[in-house]
């Protein structure tokens, strides 16, 4: 009548565990994850806006890129 009770409760016991994960991660967050990515994302996004627009770069990071500009320039030329 019942199906292969070892199948069963392997099955359940794994459902059981995920849910209580999710639970504490739940509880651990306040909030489901996308939620919370996404609100990282828009975090990250506030704050990189500021520099984005008064074009913040440091000076070290200015050069490099200028210096990799250069060398492709360079072996352009070569060929």
């Amino acid at each position: 009548q019942f199906p292969d009770r070892r199948k069963v409760s392997f099955v359940k016991t794994t459902e059981y565990q995920r849910r209580q994960k999710m639970k504490k991660m739940l509880l651990f967050l306040g909030i489901e994850n996308d939620i919370l990515f996404l609100l990282l994302l828009i975090a990250i996004f506030l704050l990189a806006v500021r520099d984005i627009a008064q074009w913040r770069m440091l000076p070290y990071l200015d050069e490099w890129t200028i210096g990799l500009i250069g060398k492709v320039k360079k072996r352009k030329q070569r060929r």
